[in-house]
């Protein structure tokens, strides 16, 4: 097989050009020890191999093979959509395709449905039976079956794969494996199979709505395909039941059959749709299902605002017509949030704001905000802006804005605000929100008088009395033009004295009986009593006479409550009694809107359809209208229904979980007269009310479902009641087919903060019901309560696609050929055509390299640190123990231990030449050996003395002898053999010196002498120090122990004592540096 080599990073290589620098700091660096040439050279020749090697992994060295060997596999598509008549040309096919392999070519096999699976290894096997893998039939899967294909083809080859199908696909996406194939340099061929068509007709869904309420009337949809005309049986059922069995007519292409039922008992309906006709060639695709969730009848609260004149009579009427349970309160019997539970929706009919307290609209809120709830607000006369709920918590759960719409034309007006100014108007209010010092009265009477004033245009005309014992204009009547010009008079207003209602009203209706403006009125604000019998009647009749009305507002319970309604009634306007001062601004600002009379709108008009809504399901007309109260819709909101005049007549939106309906008109005979006798009115109402409770149930979890391919994906999102995302929760789903054939437990992993998703794959068609739990705690919610969710929900597994995708893809079979640079075979011998280019396999080298540099790194450092010869490491080769070289050397008559030449050996024969010239000394005295202890030339053994070696011996008498072995010399230079030892380097004579203190010559040591003497002292080892020398350095010690006893010259004066600080291995290390040194010199 033909090889290369080649480089991933090929500018690498430059880095080779650092060797001679790697050379030259080798050479003049070091860390001081004395090297041989021999192991210099070596370390140079280790350290440039493991720069190469490192060079080269930078570099990324890469072996490539070349292959010209051909592997095919063959993917044979087996699922339902091929039928008898494609599997047959897959098998024909590829064994004819086989029959075709050469010697260098080899082939396997892949069936797949659902599935894929090997049938056959890559293999030269020519030869294929029947097939005996059996996948899933109802699916077909292309892009497992590449995926499988490409991995069973050898890499050290050219590779190709042959996908036989009709190109359905219906589990994820072919042309993504193909891709990756081509990628991976495998090249895929396709043979599409073409299945001959046949007669038709398969339901294509079934539509029924997921959550339905009991004794709710409800439409199920068919969708019918058939590929001719034709007349077939459609059959409806409930739970197996059958519940319609008709005749339709089928056209060719769609069919849509809706069919009009009610859902009668609770909990989970299954519903099926079949159809039956003569002619047809699938029987797979004849049936689909559908469930829905049957929750009891829905139950409605109807707030009514005018309890005396009934006005949710109407409504109550039409509810329980639609199947709903309607039950109606006053505004003052409104219950706590847990008796509002109970409902699944609150309507609000024509109710003022200044019914509810602030404690009942925060309920109202939580209510659909953070529980789910639903809520309708039915306009009136006292809804809306007119009602007050200007600034409210009910205000901003309504899709429609309450401000005044600037493109209205309104009247002009002109109102006085009559404000009681008394010394009781100072005392504080301590109620809710009032803080802890409390706010006084005055204080929010003239934040209501403010506010009521900005409900006006800037052409309307604006007057502020203020009256104790007597009036005062704090702002006179006029225009308004700018409203924050009546901010500093009006925050001027300081309580005073007693209480003059009179002195109040007066000046005010003779100022607005000047006035032009076409809506003239009153608002008077007291706290308290009027003085004792004071005429009003003539100020009554002034203000009938110019067209002025009169409200009036009641603080505490310390006021005339008849006087004030007698004046509300005689002036034709409306009398409110306040408890609690902080309704003030709405009650200003519902009777400034009054006197405008600019959020009513009285005119006939025919409703008109703007967004389709679920609320006008089934409806395709309306009655007209002959009035609304004018709003402005917000930006989110659905309008549903508008007026002539485009403004919103129905909105809705999505509030926190719940939802909220706006009715602008109103729902009794003044301005919806006709729609009481409409015969969709109830439908309309109650459709209304079950759209806001569709999804009010999710009890925190909110749990959907979706099928994808094969599976079915559980999705639910966790949520508080305040709204927070519940993250780290426990999610399980129970899965159970409605047949309770099957049942299967799925876990929901987070994938986003408080969603969670699974899924499960079903092994049947038909409905399942999920239920999904979810625990743990509450985390950073707020609190430390344990969390424990529930939702059941329902699914449905439809009959697979593969039964809708009849015929052959051949389209989406040519994407995959040309993804991956294939063909569209038609001979079954182009499956091994030899047109791909040899195959390269590169295998990194790089690791391996690097691993090599590694291990000789400390092979680099023995070089340097530790001293060997060639001679050494070929004994040590040869097997030789340190052992059996010393006595070698020691029969050799060298030194203890190492070969003759070696430093070892060197020292050893210098320290016997300093053993046999100086005598014993024991404790510092000089003495010979004692008598009777020596004989012949050698000393005889002393205890307690150092007792040389037999080749200590023998390098004596040599010494003796007067010559030097036949060796280098301790520096490296050869002495003659017969050269004394007292001699120099030249052979001269020693030069002698002078010891101070001695007038007697001495001869001077030579240098190898004086190092072999120190070596000697400081190399002599023992339990105890070396015996000192003693004697002439000049006489051999076997002489001088035959010698007769006389008085012994006078001795030279010790050298000085050296204090040991090295060891004997130490000290030859240094000496082999001097050495080389002076070879350097040299």
């Amino acid at each position: 097989m033909p090889f290369s080599f080649s480089f991933g990073y090929i500018d690498a290589l430059w880095l080779l050009l650092l060797l001679p620098v790697v050379v030259v700091l080798a050479r003049k660096g070091g860390s001081g020890a004395v090297l041989r040439k021999s192991s210099r050279r070596l370390s140079i020749a280790i350290r440039l191999l493991i720069v190469t090697l490192l060079v080269l992994s930078i570099a990324q060295l890469q072996f490539v093979t070349t292959s010209d060997r051909l592997s095919t596999v063959f993917l044979m598509d087996v699922s339902d959509s091929v039928g008898a008549d494609g599997k047959s040309q897959e098998l024909d096919f590829t064994r004819k395709a086989l029959q075709t392999m050469t010697e260098n070519q080899q082939a396997g096999v892949v069936v797949f449905g659902q599935e894929a699976l090997v049938e056959k290894l890559v293999s030269q096997d020519k030869t294929l039976g029947n097939l005996e893998s059996t996948p899933t039939t109802s699916y077909s899967d292309l892009a497992e079956a590449v995926r499988l294909g490409t991995a069973l083809l050898p890499g050290d080859s050219q590779r190709r794969l042959v996908l036989m199908s009709d190109g359905n696909q219906n589990i994820d996406e072919v042309r993504n494996a193909a891709k990756i194939a081509a990628a991976n340099g495998v090249q895929i061929d396709v043979v599409p199979l073409n299945r001959s068509g046949g007669p038709e007709v398969s339901i294509d869904n079934l539509q029924v709505p997921s959550n339905l309420r009991q004794g709710e009337e409800f439409a199920l949809k068919v969708a019918v395909d058939s590929n001719y005309a034709g007349s077939a049986r459609l059959l409806i059922l409930q739970d197996g039941q059958v519940i319609s069995d008709k005749s339709v007519d089928l056209k060719q292409g769609s069919n849509l059959f809706t069919q009009q039922l009610v859902a009668k008992s609770k909990g989970f309906a299954n519903y099926s749709a079949k159809i039956v006709t003569d002619k047809d060639t699938l029987e797979q695709n004849n049936e689909a299902n559908a469930y829905s969730l049957v929750k009891g009848g829905p139950r409605a609260l109807l707030v009514e605002g005018h309890p005396d004149q009934h006005e949710a009579s109407n409504l109550q009427a039409a509810l329980t017509q639609g199947g709903i349970e309607a039950t109606v309160i006053p505004p003052d019997k409104f219950p706590s949030l847990s008796d509002l539970t109970q409902y699944d929706s609150v309507i609000l009919v024509d109710v003022p704001a200044n019914t509810l307290t602030s404690t009942n609209m925060s309920v109202l809120q939580a209510y659909v905000k953070d529980l789910g709830k639903g809520m309708i607000m039915v306009g009136g006369e006292e809804s809306y802006g007119l009602g007050g709920y200007f600034r409210t918590p009910i205000e901003d759960m309504l899709p429609v804005e309450l401000q005044l719409p600037s493109k209205l034309q309104t009247p002009s007006v002109a109102m006085v605000m009559v404000i009681d100014r008394s010394g009781s108007m100072a005392d504080a209010y301590n109620g809710p929100g009032a803080g802890a010092s409390g706010i006084a009265k005055i204080e929010l009477a003239k934040d209501a008088a403010y506010l009521a004033a900005t409900q006006l245009s800037n052409t309307d005309q604006v007057g502020v009395v203020v009256f104790d014992t007597q009036s005062q204009w704090q702002v006179p009547l006029g225009p308004m033009g700018n409203p924050s010009n009546l901010v500093s008079p009006i925050g001027r207003i300081a309580p005073g004295g007693g209480t003059n209602i009179y002195s109040g009203l007066a000046p005010a209706i003779e100022a607005l009986k000047n006035s032009t403006a076409k809506n003239k009125h009153i608002i008077l604000l007291t706290d308290g009593q009027d003085s004792e019998g004071i005429d009003y009647h003539g100020l009554y009749q002034q203000a009938q006479q110019s067209g002025i009305t009169i409200s009036t507002v009641g603080l505490g319970e310390d006021v005339n409550t008849s006087l004030l309604q007698e004046m509300a009634k005689q002036g034709g306007g409306r009398y409110t009694f306040v408890d609690d001062p902080t309704n003030l601004p709405k009650i200003f600002a519902k009777e400034a809107h009054l006197a405008a009379r600019s959020y009513i709108v009285e005119e006939n008009f025919t409703p008109s359809v703007a967004d389709p809504s679920p609320i006008l399901q089934g409806i395709t007309g309306t009655p007209q209208l002959k009035g609304y109260v004018a709003t402005i819709a917000k930006n989110t909101a659905t309008q549903a229904l508008v007026t002539d005049r485009n403004e919103p007549l129905l909105a809705t939106w999505q509030y926190g979980l719940g939802r909220v309906a706006a009715w602008t008109s109103d729902a009794k005979g003044r301005w919806a007269t006709d729609w009481l006798s409409w015969k969709d009115f109830p439908k309309f109402w109650s459709q209304m009310v079950r759209w806001t409770v569709a999804e009010n149930e999710a009890g925190g979890l909110q749990v959907q479902t979706k099928t994808v391919g094969n599976r079915i994906y559980v999705t639910a999102d966790a949520i508080s009641p305040s709204s927070q995302y519940l993250n780290g929760l426990d999610v399980q789903a129970k899965v159970v087919s409605s047949s309770l054939d099957s049942q299967e437990d799925v876990t929901l992993t987070q994938t986003a903060p408080g969603h969670y998703e699974g899924y499960f794959t079903p092994k049947n068609t038909g409905s399942y019901i999920v239920n999904v739990q979810g625990q743990g705690s509450s985390g950073g919610t707020g609190s430390d309560q344990d969390i424990n969710l529930t939702q059941t929900v329902g699914a449905v597994a439809q009959y697979s696609p593969e039964y809708k995708q009849l015929g052959s893809n051949e389209a989406l079979l040519k994407d995959v050929a040309d993804l991956t640079g294939g063909h569209v075979l038609s001979a079954p011998a182009d499956a091994f055509r030899d047109d791909l280019r040899n195959t390269t396999q590169q295998e990194e080298l790089w690791p391996w390299l690097l691993l090599l540099a590694i291990l000789l790194f400390p092979f680099d450092i023995a070089a340097r640190r530790i001293r060997f010869s060639i001679t050494d490491l070929w004994r040590g080769f040869r097997g030789k123990s340190p052992d059996k070289l010393a006595v070698a050397g020691a029969g050799a008559g060298s030194g203890v231990g190492g070969s003759p030449g070696s430093p070892v050996n060197r020292l050893f024969e210098a320290k016997q030449r300093v053993n046999n010239r100086h005598n014993f000394t024991v404790n510092g005295s000089e003495q010979g050996p004692p008598a009777g202890k020596t004989g012949g030339n050698a000393p005889q053994a002393i205890p307690g003395y150092y007792q040389p070696t037999a080749a200590e011996q023998a390098a004596a008498a040599t010494w003796d002898a007067g010559t030097v072995p036949k060796s280098k010399g301790l520096f490296g230079r050869k002495k003659s053999k017969d050269a004394p030892a007292s001699e120099g380097k030249s052979g001269k004579p020693a030069k002698t010196a002078k010891v101070a203190g001695d007038k007697t010559s001495k001869v001077v040591p030579t240098e190898e002498e004086t190092l072999v003497s120190l070596v000697g002292k400081f190399g002599r080892g023992g339990a105890s120090s070396p015996p000192a020398e003693s004697g002439s350095p000049d006489v051999p010690k076997a002489k001088m122990s035959q010698a007769p006893a006389t008085k012994p010259a006078p001795a030279p004066p010790p050298p000085p004592k050296i204090q040991r600080t090295e060891t004997p291995d130490d000290m030859a290390d240094r000496l082999l540096k001097a050495k080389q040194r002076a070879r350097d010199k040299n």
